[in-house]
């Protein structure tokens, strides 16, 4: 699924535009900060984004680094480590003023020394926000990925020193928070990913509960001594001037105003933190009014230029597009406010000292007694009971010992009801109670008490209908006698018994947007369909998050199996717990085999599929037992559809991967991942996959618009080649994962051609219009610009072959998944 920032032609460089969060620290004299007496500050730790990113981005991949020239001009040996400016960035210069060192190295330096761990690092990732959806836009270190880098820091500072001393440093260092800049600039404003979910009020606000999370957590691993740096006046940028300044490059006071709203809210968190965290100082450090005066009086700091960076035009090159190629780069960057179009020289960052708190005293006087460090250890559950919780009570019975003997006389149903009583008595309403299921065809109950043949031991069964008959008509008593509760019975004993007797009536669907049923609805991406006027033509006219009008293959798969009219999407909040035992889709739009795929898309990665796969699996152990999972897994069909959007997307339309691949080596490596993705789906279980090749990509109407020239009228030939280019290697790494792998069966299914012939053969199957889609204009519409308002969506879908510019109508969806079955009848038979 496209992520469709395409349609707009500044959305990708806004991409790579590094938002700032501008600040520095100290008086530029030689004399280091003095502390009180007996006081020290062993070390300094640093997480943020890019202002204090000392090259953690060099090891990431992602495209917003700067471990190339002209960056780091003006470090030690004119050497370009990462940093995003020409020189030291604050993170240093705070280490060199305190007297730790003279640089903060990052944690993910491949040469850092056991020694640099003692007087700290920097966990910072250029790019990185409160907001966990900006790090994903540009695939960087999130706070939550950051906190478990200091998690392992810990581990190794203990290692060296021991658990009491790291308890000191811990205490006794400097720990900075400098963050905030890219969830404005970027997130919200430039990218507009967040835009139609918040207003800015609102948005502040997720910003600053994000950030109280953030320091509550450091606070619980040990941190005591922390500033946190305001976000700056972002609309005076150079890279927010030229894209939302006007003609004349003005500041953007919109974006002031939010940055300010943001400064506000996140200065009375830290005030309320540092009262209720005892034994902390978490100051704040306002570095917007200092910045804000340098801009506006620059000869009075020593500046010339305030509104460009020295790099290049300086209007709008950052990270990689600031590079040796930059031919206008400024020969005196000292009389420069900012080096690129988002950050500052290292002139700025000393020169911004004077309005500032001197916040290392601060900090230290309130850090007296910190040579002891409470260790916290959790020695009970937290169970929230409330009125509308949903509480699951699962039983694992032993079935042999209650009901083998004497079964007439067990009260096991009556202990179970005292249960049920005291939670509704601690609150509890809605309560779920899963039934028995059929033990007796549990495979080792098979072999226990099934005979030579290994049938259903049926006294088992017979035991486990009898008490579900009691359980049942328990619940019921107890539901109308106990006053606004619902106690429901679910039945898991006949759907399990149904999917034993028929273990091949089910699928578990994984992939991208031509199978996600819903998924993408839970999760905060750009990518999504969960409006109208999609589901236009679906039950009821409701938009479920199918990218469609109507159906997708997943439904119509298992509705042409028979299994169910629907596969629901495993992050449904409504699913229910018989849809387990039939299968579900995991599948996420934007997704692909290439990693970056997904997280250019904010769409959940094959990778994280295959773990909520491993949680399903634990619940239909709860159900089924570990032997009856893995016999239910066995015969099973597992699908997998994928790599549209590796192709369209990330090699062609938003040329992430040109500069690292070629078509035949990118396509090696789509490959690569299919097949670790297949063994360890094999590894999980799964013995009989589908796997979907790729279709005739160049005839989509979006890529027709975006290559196919000015008429339109024709596929774009180097997309469908690099589709027949995987395909082939595809089916080829299947033959031999079909020989390596014993006893699974998995098939290559073309979709390539049967889809080409409709498009080329459109009236042949009663369709009227094949190079557009029915929503909008049918040329570039797809996901969040395919919605209400969007004109000219035609009246009659069933005369298109696509219904948006990427994904086709149910009618196609419908002929296709027909045909694939005949094709392939033996593996769906």
């Amino acid at each position: 699924m496209s992520k469709l920032f395409s349609s707009h032609p500044s959305a990708y460089s806004s991409t790579l535009l590094l938002s700032v969060c501008v600040l520095a620290f100290f008086y530029t004299t030689k004399a280091l900060v003095k502390l009180p007496p007996n006081e020290t500050i062993p070390a300094v730790i640093v997480f943020g984004d890019s202002i204090v990113d000392t090259g953690n981005n060099n090891n990431l991949k992602t495209l917003i680094k700067c471990n190339f020239p002209p960056y780091g001009k003006d470090f030690q040996g004119g050497i370009p480590t990462g940093r995003f400016c020409n020189g030291k960035v604050p993170a240093d210069l705070l280490a060199e003023e305190l007297g730790i060192k003279e640089l903060v190295p990052a944690y993910l330096d491949p040469t850092l020394s056991p020694g640099d761990l003692l007087t700290g690092v920097c966990f910072a990732s250029g790019g990185s926000g409160y907001d966990p959806l900006t790090p994903k836009l540009v695939s960087v270190l999130s706070l939550s990925d950051q906190i478990k880098y200091f998690k392992e820091y810990i581990s190794k500072l203990k290692m060296l020193v021991g658990e009491d001393t790291t308890n000191f440093i811990l205490a006794k260092s400097l720990f900075l928070v400098v963050v905030g800049s890219d969830d404005i600039a970027n997130t919200y404003y430039d990218l507009r990913v967040q835009k139609s979910h918040y207003d800015i009020p609102a948005y502040t606000d997720l910003m600053a509960n994000s950030a109280s999370d953030f320091l509550k957590e450091l606070y619980g691993l040990g941190a005591r001594r922390v500033a946190v740096f305001s976000a700056p006046p972002i609309g005076c940028v150079p890279s927010q001037r030229t894209l939302a300044g006007g003609i004349e490059r003005e500041c953007v006071d919109e974006y002031n105003q939010a940055a300010v709203l943001f400064n506000k809210k996140l200065s009375s968190r830290l005030d309320s933190l540092s009262s209720s965290l005892s034994n902390s100082k978490i100051i704040y450090i306002d570095v917007y009014n200092p910045l804000l005066d340098i801009i506006q009086n620059p000869q009075k700091y020593g500046f010339e230029v305030a509104n460009k960076g020295c790099c290049g035009t300086g209007e709008l090159e950052v990270a990689v597009l600031c590079n040796k190629l930059s031919s206008t780069t400024c020969s005196d960057d000292s009389s420069y406010i900012f080096w690129d179009s988002y950050h500052p020289t290292e002139k700025t960052y000393k020169a911004l000292v004077y309005p500032l708190i001197p916040f290392t005293d601060l900090l230290v006087n309130a850090a007296s007694n910190f040579l002891k460090v409470s260790k916290i250890k959790l020695l009970h559950r937290d169970w929230n009971v409330s009125g509308t919780s949903m509480i699951r009570i699962i039983y694992a019975i032993d079935f042999k010992t209650i009901f083998g003997h004497q079964i007439k006389k067990f009260s096991f149903i009556l202990f179970l009801s005292i249960i049920w009583k005291e939670l509704y008595g601690l609150g509890a309403r809605k309560i779920a109670v899963f039934s028995a299921p059929p033990i007796g065809c549990v495979p080792s109950q098979r072999t226990l008490s099934g005979g030579i043949e290994r049938e259903c031991a049926e006294d088992y069964n017979q035991a486990a209908i009898l008490f579900n008959k009691k359980l049942s008509s328990k619940l019921d008593s107890l539901s109308g006698s106990l006053s606004n509760s619902k106690i429901v019975y679910i039945d898991v004993y006949t759907p399990f018994l149904d999917l034993i007797q028929n273990p091949k009536k089910y699928v578990i669907m994984f992939g991208d947007s031509i199978v996600d049923t819903g998924n993408n609805n839970n999760l905060e991406s750009p990518t999504k369909s969960n409006f109208p006027p999609y589901g236009r033509d679906f039950i009821g006219g409701v938009p479920t998050g199918r990218f469609s009008n109507g159906k997708v293959p997943s439904d119509f798969l298992v509705e042409e199996l028979g299994i169910k009219e629907l596969l629901p999407a495993y992050l449904d909040p409504n699913l229910k717990p018989e849809d387990l035992l039939t299968g579900v889709s995991f599948a996420s739009g934007g997704c692909g085999y290439d990693p970056a795929t997904a997280k250019l898309e904010v769409a959940t990665p094959l990778f994280n599929q295959l773990q909520q796969f491993q949680e399903y699996k634990e619940k239909l152990k709860v159900i089924a037992g570990e032997e009856g999972t893995n016999t239910i897994l066995s015969k099973s069909l597992f699908a997998v559809v994928a790599s549209s959007n590796d192709i369209a997307n990330t090699y062609f339309n938003f040329r992430i991967r040109e500069f690292q691949f070629n078509l035949f080596t990118y396509t090696d490596l789509l490959v690569g991942s299919a097949s670790t993705f297949l063994q360890q789906l094999y590894g999980l279980g799964a013995r009989r996959i589908a796997v979907f090749s790729a279709p005739p990509l160049g005839c989509l109407p979006s890529t027709r618009t975006l290559a196919g020239g000015g008429s339109r009228k024709e596929c774009v030939e180097i997309y469908n080649q690099a589709a027949q280019l995987f395909n082939s290697k595809l089916s080829a790494q299947i033959d031999s994962l079909n020989s390596n792998l014993p006893e699974t069966e998995l098939i290559y299914v073309d979709i390539y051609n049967p889809l080409l012939d409709l498009i080329q053969n459109f009236n042949n199957f009663g369709f009227e219009v094949v190079d557009k889609g029915c929503c909008g204009t049918g040329t570039i519409e797809a996901s969040i610009l395919c919605n209400q308002l969007s004109p000219h969506t035609c009246t009659n879908v069933s005369g298109y072959v696509f219904w948006d510019s990427f994904h086709p109508t149910e009618k196609t969806y419908k002929i296709l998944v027909s045909n694939v079955i005949k094709k392939y009848s033996r593996f769906f038979s």
